[in-house]
């Protein structure tokens, strides 16, 4: 059985550092942003915690459903970072952190079992 939680936040944390990653997000929330600056940081950490999402789901279900569990968490946290960029985009910065210090505390027990 794939652990929900932990898969759910690292690709809530994931889609939401590569769209603050984007310019024209990133100014969305001020022309003053610090995250214009932060760009690179922001994209290379959205693509590493993608991959950790893909590993705990691949540890936890197997290629077959992991793989299926992984598309369908993307597809539902996808949505909630459009809602969130649409009508609150302050409330990502502060979500897709909370989310990435959660995910990777929840899926070390995931990956080694022995944790």
């Amino acid at each position: 059985m794939i652990p929900a939680l932990p898969l759910i936040t690292l690709a809530f944390a994931a889609v939401g550092c590569l769209c603050l990653a984007m310019e024209r997000h990133a100014l969305q929330l001020g022309a003053n942003s610090r995250l214009v600056q932060k760009r690179n940081w922001l994209r290379r950490s959205g693509w590493l915690l993608l991959a950790l999402a893909t590993m705990v789901s691949v540890i936890t279900g197997g290629w077959g459903f992991g793989l299926v569990a992984l598309l369908g968490s993307l597809s539902a946290v996808t949505l909630a970072v459009i809602g969130l960029m649409t009508y609150r985009p302050r409330w990502l910065i502060y979500s897709t952190g909370a989310c990435g210090i959660a995910g990777l505390l929840m899926s070390g027990p995931v990956i080694w079992p022995g944790i």
